[in-house]
């Protein structure tokens, strides 16, 4: 099958692997094993240029059906689908719960579909069970991958029901949505750890009173300046202090987390170091 081809063009040495499989495990399985043997990488910068290129093909697109229908696609990275999907839930629950006592039976697709027209125009007969819940996207990765900065063979990070992402986006809190991750070691699940990377006001304050401007050397942006966790990632640390942050902008930030840039030194001694071989643009 397509699935088995695409993953082998990857990794040649996983075929027979793949192949044993075909015939032992249901059809979903074996797309979900092909899609992590996919996303093995040699090493975080493989990681994050395989996803680079699947956010630079996103797009949403829409048409109409001959009969009038509205009609909508997109194309969106794993951990942009995980957070549309969980913001959707809540809603999609409230629209069932809604039909279901006006006698009606909805079913899941439609009330996806209701659950969408919610969420966007905020018209909502019950708002606060359709829009007050908090999204909560889950990942689980394997702790070793988690502080190497990569996943190699027999090791997981995963969106559970979506799909592999690259450690990279474990590591970047992703916006408007509740993240939960799950160390595990293989197997079984180590620790949970709620990365809300809530910072308390008084540290927050503080920082910015000590990084008005984005502490890469070189840099003066003063707007829209992002809480970096320098000393170490916050899922491995789980620390947020006054020492442990800093505040750059979101072009250093993307650099650190998706290009292997590595901001070190600390207030009044920073320095942001590229990764082996360099890069070929400005990162001031």
């Amino acid at each position: 099958m397509r699935a088995i081809t695409d993953a082998a063009a990857t990794r040649p040495e996983a075929e027979g692997e793949l192949l044993a499989l075909a015939g032992e495990q249901s059809l979903a399985a074996l797309q979900r094993r092909c899609a992590q043997v996919k996303a093995l990488a040699s090493s975080a910068k493989e990681e994050a240029e395989r996803y680079q290129a699947m956010a630079a093909s996103r797009y949403l697109r829409h048409w109409s059906d001959p009969d009038g229908a509205f009609r909508l696609e997109a194309r969106l990275t794993p951990d942009a689908g995980a957070v549309v999907l969980a913001s959707l839930a809540g809603a999609e629950r409230a629209c069932f719960d809604t039909a279901r006592r006006a006698g009606q039976r909805l079913a899941p697709g439609q009330a996806r579909a209701d659950a969408l027209v919610v969420l966007l125009s905020g018209d909502a007969p019950d708002k606060k069970s359709a829009t007050g819940t908090k999204a909560t996207v889950v990942l689980r990765v394997d702790a070793t991958a988690l502080r190497r900065g990569h996943v190699e063979a027999g090791e997981t990070c995963m969106i559970p029901g979506i799909g592999p992402v690259p450690v990279a986006v474990v590591r970047r809190q992703l916006p408007q949505a509740f993240v939960k991750i799950l160390l595990t070691d293989g197997v079984d699940v180590q620790a949970v750890c709620h990365v809300g990377r809530a910072v308390p006001a008084v540290v927050q304050s503080a920082l910015e009173e000590r990084d008005p401007t984005c502490v890469v050397p070189g840099c003066d942006r003063a707007l829209g300046l992002e809480n970096h966790h320098w000393r170490a990632d916050y899922a491995v640390a789980r620390s947020t202090t006054l020492r442990d942050l800093a505040r750059v902008c979101s072009w250093h930030h993307d650099l650190v987390t998706y290009d292997g840039y590595v901001l070190r030194g600390g207030p009044g001694k920073w320095e942001y170091v590229p990764p082996e071989g360099g890069t070929d643009f400005d990162t001031s």
